[in-house]
């Protein structure tokens, strides 16, 4: 709806991919932060009921995306970010774009976040992902 308003107002886009993305990336963090005021944290609203495994299979798949959105929460809000843009398929100019970095950073920023969140995960939940 957004695009549309500023396309009324004769903007011209010079990527309308990323711009959309950067609008959709603010709206989600917005809307992250009131749910979190409202009803805890996102990791709780993100558990799965997939009634194919048993309790065990469920309870170990919840404990694993609670502990990555912890770690998640230890790294930068630059890292976090690019991790999300990657993990949505943008192309390193669009997510340049989208952070206001150099797009020959992107690359670099994206492996050392993570390697990051894998060391981390990796020195304090080892048991618990060494199978995956």
């Amino acid at each position: 709806m957004k695009y549309y308003i500023e396309l009324n107002r004769k903007v011209i886009f010079k990527n309308p991919r990323a711009w959309l993305y950067k609008v959709y990336l603010n709206q989600f963090k917005t809307y992250c932060n009131s749910q979190k005021n409202e009803s805890g944290s996102p990791e709780r609203r993100m558990r799965v009921n997939d009634q194919s495994t048993d309790m065990l299979e469920e309870y170990t798949k919840n404990e694993k995306q609670r502990i990555v959105f912890g770690m998640l929460e230890k790294l930068t809000e630059k890292e976090k970010t690019i991790l999300l843009l990657y993990n949505n398929g943008l192309s390193y100019s669009e997510m340049a774009e989208i952070l206001e970095i150099n797009p020959h950073s992107i690359g670099t920023t994206i492996v050392r976040a993570i390697e990051r969140l894998k060391d981390t995960l990796k020195n304090h939940y080892y048991e618990m992902f060494e199978q995956d």
